[in-house]
């Protein structure tokens, strides 16, 4: 009697071949599929890190601004001296230091409550930041005290501006 189709050697080799086959495809496609995961992994790692990078940079800039005036706060002023006390080190020059202080502060507080005051030293951070250069360091010190440190200016040159600075908080009015 002869064999059966399926007991033939070339058709159980054939059969061997095809499994072999089927084997490797399968293997090329979970293979396939894992290297697609991982580059959707690798993208949303990637737009993760961006996003912590970008709120990084917001909290850095958060934690050196005062709130209420938009200028830098008391700390971050401290730490632009210092850098520019080092590159002072390197390259002598002249720079101007100016404390200013809003006369008067308690009253305005007093009268018009401290959502008034607010708006005065908030109208007043943006005055004094239109009123400077950008190379320029302006900081709120302390209640109603600004710390201005103006860039390569001599004594002469910072007078002038603070005279401009003043001339310019007396025309200021706050609704």
């Amino acid at each position: 009697v002869p064999p059966a189709w399926y007991q033939l050697r070339w058709v159980q080799a054939l059969a061997l071949l095809l499994l072999a086959v089927l084997v490797v495809l399968a293997m090329r496609w979970r293979m396939r599929r894992g290297q697609m995961r991982e580059l959707l992994l690798q993208q949303k790692v990637l737009a993760r890190t961006a996003e912590l990078s970008q709120a990084n940079a917001r909290l850095a800039q958060l934690a050196g601004e005062d709130v209420l005036t938009g200028l830098y706060n008391r700390r971050r002023a401290f730490e632009r001296l210092e850098e520019l006390h080092a590159w002072r080190q390197r390259m002598p020059g002249s720079d101007c230091v100016v404390l200013l202080d809003l006369d008067h502060f308690k009253q305005i507080n007093d009268r018009y409550g401290h959502l008034g005051g607010d708006a005065v030293l908030r109208s007043v951070g943006h005055l004094v930041c239109s009123q400077l250069r950008t190379i320029d360091v302006a900081a709120r010190y302390g209640g109603e005290e600004l710390l201005l440190v103006l860039i390569d200016t001599t004594l002469e040159q910072g007078r002038l501006v603070c005279e401009r600075l003043a001339q310019a908080l007396r025309e200021l009015r706050v609704p």
